[in-house]
């Protein structure tokens, strides 16, 4: 089970959360797009990973699918991979997969910290102002991904990931 603390400082946004997995379970949750499409985007918006370069300098595209068929594109740049951990720059784009830096965008950081059947997953967000961090706070990243975590059992539940 997962559970989702946030702390928020000044344009830091980090959200932790616990799985009952492996360290190489949980990292097939970032490296693999099908898994990342069962749980990036939150219940009734799943992601669709149209482009996906896991390797230091690679991007990805994605986008999710609102109940009513609206779209919300984002792009990353993967900037330094090592696991168990990962660095990304991730932001809004338009349908083209451009990135829309008038949109709040973010220097991302995961880091897998594991025992015996238990991972601890930080995913940490610095954005380059506080403005921007309010912006995606009132556009309901906070619920949002809590929601999409919330996913991540199932998706372990599934075997997916360790048989990826």
């Amino acid at each position: 089970m997962s559970t989702v603390e946030y702390e928020r400082d000044g344009r830091n946004l980090t959200a932790t959360f616990e799985l009952v997995a492996t360290v190489d379970e949980a990292w097939q949750l970032f490296e693999n797009p099908q898994l990342l499409e069962q749980w990036w985007g939150p219940p009734g918006w799943p992601a669709t990973f149209s482009r996906f370069e896991f390797a230091q300098g690679g991007e990805a595209r994605y986008h999710m699918t609102g109940p009513d068929g609206t779209e919300s594109h984002g792009w990353w740049t993967f900037d330094h991979i090592d696991f168990p951990s990962l660095t990304f720059t991730d932001g809004f784009s338009d349908s083209e997969g451009v990135p829309d830096l008038t949109m709040p965008y973010a220097q991302c950081t995961v880091r897998l910290d594991g025992e015996p059947g238990r991972v601890r997953v930080t995913f940490e967000s610095v954005y380059d102002s506080e403005a921007a961090l309010d912006r995606v706070i009132e556009m309901g990243f906070e619920e949002g991904f809590s929601a999409a975590v919330s996913q991540i059992p199932g998706v372990l539940a599934s075997g997916a990931a360790s048989s990826a």
